[in-house]
């Protein structure tokens, strides 16, 4: 009993470490004065998004009102769904 306990412990340890080192890396982060990249399944850079929106005066009783975010498609592939 203890020798099967043992063995399903160790199968859940490996099972996580995969599940871990199997996710992708984390979104980087970028000031709001710089534009924001995203990548496609790929990995190539697919759209940019960046704030026009210079003002940001808010709080959590009241959001920002008429921000102004300009994206762009950078991929060389674009699909209209």
């Amino acid at each position: 009993m203890k020798l099967l306990l043992v063995l399903f412990a160790m199968i859940l340890m490996t099972a996580c470490a995969v599940t871990v080192a199997a996710q992708p890396a984390a979104e980087q982060r970028v000031a709001l004065t710089e534009p924001a990249a995203a990548s496609d399944a790929r990995g190539a850079p697919a759209i940019e998004a960046r704030l026009s929106t210079t003002v940001l005066n808010g709080s959590d009783d009241s959001p920002v009102p008429n921000v102004r975010l300009v994206v762009k498609n950078s991929s060389a592939n674009f699909i209209l769904m």
